[in-house]
């Protein structure tokens, strides 16, 4: 906890108009319309003369760089602070009732044999010099192109490669020099007065990828000093801010949660429909110190439906629920909301317990369903999984080591301090006493790591795993879970030799439980001593939203001088190797292969692969090809990971009664498949195939790629005997050699564009590493007299030779390939990394940073800084992605190259006019990160967009 020195009221410049009449609306029927609770034994709010929490709006603020600094400011020791929650106050009663089925015991974690993690990215973040205040209380938050930070007091926020584009003091941020509420609040229509606050601590940030939106809070409290304000007591309050977009440097809607109490270590949950916020209520005192000395009184959660928050209302309704016997409850986030629940986590307590003196407290685990718009969220019944013989209880560790010493006693406790959901598994973090030989010899600090399977009523364990070190304390875990399933534990790790060190761990989806990887030091805290007594409660790790693999980090070290300092980074397990297939089509909707039925417009359906057709259980991305076939409406396709009714970037664009394909290169779900959606319009159905040419692996046993320097090698070109001579006829297969030149022999695989040009019969063409004159697949589609081209990864024979054969009920066509790189088996070329689809570039709309903005003119070339957006670092070396035409005025093709070419010797996507067309793209970077692209035609202006998909490092 920290407090900010007063400070005068300080305007910010540009602030926006509120968007209500009054700076501060209360709901409909003031507070006593909040549901009741519906659990716990606190008595009646209106018996014990206090006032129900309400719900404030503080409008729409513009973001404030700060970049100098706030003024001066002094640490706060606050009664409820964590420094009166250890050991040395805890003594005098028997702790909370243990009675039951004993469960069994946590289990100290095996080396699964997996290396440590890559750290990438990284960089030195706040430190406490800059921060002047001491604990840090770290988090991160991470979206498509931006990494968030928060501190105690401080905020900053930067690209993914650490460039700072704002440095924000957190009082600033939510101008809480003019904060204003009405006192009381449940007062209709009452005139807002200014209310001092005295403190802020605890802020955090998280970016929810299903709604684009960043979402800050902050703790924040006034002291009454004795009625300065008629009418007043001292107050709490939880203040939640809301980006109006996906920029966190952008505007944000305001709102704040007031209590009579001071609602400590609150915490954030997320589910596809509710924000929750928690917090342990201290009473106050109405004095100039009000928080010293001040017991528990209640833990609670606040609740609201993120539909509203998502329009801005006045005030929102919410659901508040108060928990007399519990303390420190932890709402999950569930980083791609794919439940409706949020899943809560807890210390259980007698109603006579006190926090302060319990050494060990039992595990208490609900749920919250429903929404506020639906008849008000619901909580179920608590369970006590300790006595129920499924968790054992959390208990408090020693006080761990540094050199010169023992650190203070109350620097690290029993609590939860991190939940996150996902796949009916929560997990949550806690710091716990165990002897990492397994033996009574020793007793260190042990970061516990529980997983709850929550699909049955009543939840089962899956692992209780303690990550330990002999001679050494690990505590304060953090967690994060990447996309891909990769369960991460940031923790903080000292010795009597080791000043404080960040460390990772982690798990993959394929590991047995009590498994984890090598340990990687994130940063080294040398042998400094810390000099402070408070080191913080928890750090940030969070799901990154576009690398299916990664998670970022923003653990604190100690630094000379014995201060703390934060270090930013992301963490990822090995980029992966590839393993091409002869094409095998494992979806099929017209025959029920893959799935039963036409898709219909707006449903996402899901197709398993991992396990079919020779693709491996883990496998974590593929090479294919998508086609549509007997589309009833125009439209377009979206391929993702999981269900996504309106996917925010495309796959295969669309008219009615054209059968067309495009390639794809796409991360599957943890549980190893993808989900397709069709968008037409209402009624509308479709069929969809899907064929594969190659899977991606987690490891070393595939292969790994190697981008064409410069512009793509055309291999093949019918019309002038390069490759092969005259006009391919229908249903006779040809071969033609492809290594031997730009590709090199031994190569396994190659990427490339085909085009197919002069055809006479409508029909597809099929390549394949041996000739086929009736394939089970197919790699391009096309009517008569339309130049069309489609990306493709292909698997090459062992001498290096494709064949292809043209499918038509007669006529010929003309063939074209140009490659763009290839595959070799070993491990000297580049890991592709496979991202969450973004959208790069969207030429009809105002650039994202550093997009490009406006239409192409014909035969002028341009150049897209790739690097570091959506995902992709400064090291990649290639890109795979979906690059679409839409509002030509004039037929084409589209190049793209690394450097900017007006006049380019191959080609990436083919066009009419008139006709939105995308196609799938593998391709090299410049040296800067960037690829160039040009429109090819006689005249006229198009778009182009640009979604990314994967990278080469």
């Amino acid at each position: 906890m920290l407090r900010p020195t007063r400070r005068p009221a300080r305007s910010l410049a540009g602030t926006l108009v509120l968007i209500f009449s009054l700076a501060l609306i209360w709901p409909a029927g003031s507070v006593a319309a909040a549901p009741t609770p519906t659990t716990g034994g606190r008595p009646d709010p209106a018996a014990r003369g206090e006032r129900e929490p309400a719900v404030g709006s503080q409008g729409v603020r513009p973001m404030e760089s700060d970049t100098a600094g706030g003024p001066d400011r002094q640490l706060q020791r606050l009664g409820v602070d964590r420094a009166n929650r250890g050991p040395a106050d805890r003594a005098g009663r028997a702790p909370s009732d243990t009675t039951g089925v004993a469960a069994p015991p946590a289990v100290l974690a095996v080396d699964s044999g997996a290396p440590a993690a890559d750290s990438f990215g990284g960089w030195f973040g706040i430190d406490q010099t800059t921060s002047g205040f001491e604990p840090p209380d770290p988090w991160v938050a991470v979206g498509p192109d931006d990494v968030v930070q928060t501190v105690n007091t401080r905020l900053r926020f930067s690209n993914r490669e650490g460039a700072t584009r704002a440095d924000v003091d957190a009082f600033a941020f939510f101008d809480l020099a003019n904060f204003e509420s009405c006192l009381p609040p449940a007062l209709p229509g009452c005139t807002p007065i200014e209310i001092e606050i005295d403190g802020v601590a605890d802020p955090r940030w998280h970016y929810d990828s299903v709604h684009n939106r960043w979402v800050g809070m902050i703790l924040s409290w006034h002291c009454d000093r004795n009625g300065a304000l008629a009418g007043d007591d001292s107050l709490g309050f939880l203040n939640l801010a809301i980006s109006l977009t996906g920029d966190p440097t952008g505007d944000y809607y305001q709102l704040f949660v007031q209590y009579d109490y001071l609602p400590d270590y609150p915490m954030l949950g997320i589910s596809a429909d509710k924000l929750t916020l928690s917090a342990n209520e201290f009473l106050l005192n109405d004095t100039a110190d009000c928080t010293s000395g001040e017991p528990f009184d209640a833990a609670s959660t606040t609740t609201f439906d993120w539909n509203e928050l998502l329009t801005f209302p006045a005030a929102p309704n919410f659901s508040y629920h108060f928990d007399f016997d519990h303390f420190s409850l932890r709402p999950a986030v569930a980083p791609q909301a794919t439940s409706n629940t949020i899943f809560v986590v807890g210390e259980q307590l007698l109603p006579v317990d006190d926090p302060n003196a319990a050494t060990t407290s039992n595990v208490v685990y609900y749920r919250l369903t429903g929404t506020n718009a639906t008849g008000g969220v619901v909580q179920s019944p608590p369970q006590d999984l300790t006595s129920l013989g499924i968790i054992p209880p959390f208990v408090d560790p020693p006080a761990p080591l540094q050199p010169g010493g023992a650190l203070p006693a109350t620097i690290v406790d029993r609590r939860p301090t991190d939940a996150i959901w996902r796949d009916n598994v929560l997990t949550f973090v806690s710091t716990y006493p165990c002897d990492p030989s397994g033996g009574p010899t020793e007793t260190r600090d042990c970061a516990r790591v529980t997983q709850l399977n929550t699909a049955p009523a009543v939840p089962s364990r899956r692992q209780d795993v303690l990550i330990a070190s002999s001679g050494r304390d690990v505590w304060y875990a953090g967690i994060g879970q990447s996309q891909s399933g990769i369960l991460h534990v940031v923790y903080t790790q000292s010795s009597a030799t080791e000043g404080m060190s960040a460390f990772d761990r982690y798990q993959l989806p394929s590991d047995p439980i009590y498994r984890l990887s090598a340990a990687r030091r994130i940063v080294d805290g040398g042998a400094i001593a810390y000099n402070g007594d408070r080191w913080g409660d928890y750090v940030g790790v969070a799901q990154d939203p576009r690398d299916t693999n990664a998670v970022w980090q923003g653990n604190q070290y100690t630094k000379s001088g014995g201060i703390w300092g934060t270090r930013i980074s992301q963490l990822q397990t090995a980029g992966t190797t590839y393993v091409a297939v002869p094409p095998v089509r494992l979806l099929d909707s017209r025959v029920g292969n893959g799935t039963t039925g036409a898709f219909a417009h707006g449903v996402p359906k899901s197709i398993d692969i991992a396990g079919r057709g020779g693709i491996p259980n883990d496998a974590v991305a593929i090479t294919a090809n998508l086609t549509i076939a007997g589309q009833t409406a125009a439209g377009y396709a979206s391929l993702t990971q999981t269900p996504i009714a309106n996917p925010s970037t495309s796959t295969l664009n669309f008219p009615l009664g054209d059968t067309r394909a495009n390639n794809v290169t796409t991360p599957l779900s943890s549980i190893g498949g993808v989900s397709i959606t069709y968008r037409g319009s209402p009624g509308r159905t479709a069929h969809f195939i899907l064929d594969v040419t190659g899977y991606f692996l987690a490891n070393d046993t595939g292969a790994t790629y190697n981008a064409l320097a410069g512009n793509p090698v055309r291999v093949l070109d019918s019309r002038f005997g390069t490759g092969l001579s005259g006009k391919f006829l229908p249903n006779q297969p040809r071969t033609f050699q492809v290594t031997g030149a730009a590709v090199p022999t031994g190569a396994v695989a190659i990427t490339g564009n085909v085009t197919v040009v002069n055809q006479t019969r409508a029909g597809f063409v099929s390549l394949t590493p041996t000739p086929q004159a009736n394939p089970t697949t197919s790699t391009i589609n096309f009517p008569t007299g339309d130049v069309r081209a489609n990306g493709v990864t292909v698997q090459l024979s062992p001498t290096g030779q494709l064949s292809a054969v043209y499918k038509a009920s007669g006529g010929s066509t003309d063939l074209i390939l140009d490659v763009t790189g290839y595959y070799l088996e070993n491990l000297n070329g580049a890991r592709f990394v496979p991202l969450t689809p973004g959208r790069r570039m969207d030429t009809r709309f105002a650039a994202p940073q550093e997009g490009l903005s406006g239409p192409f003119s014909a035969n002028i070339a341009r150049t897209l800084v790739i690097e570091p957006y959506q995902g992709v670092p400064a090291n990649a070396t290639a890109i795979t992605g979906n690059l679409t035409v839409v509002g030509q005025q004039r037929a084409g093709y589209v190049s793209m190259t690394t450097t900017a070419n007006n006049n380019p010797t191959t080609s990436t996507i083919n066009f009419p006019l008139g006709d939105t067309r995308a196609n799938g793209v593998t391709g090299p970077l410049s040296g800067p990160g960037s690829v160039a692209l040009v429109y090819k035609a006689s005249g006229g202006l198009t778009h182009l967009i640009l979604d990314l998909t994967g990278y080469f490092r």
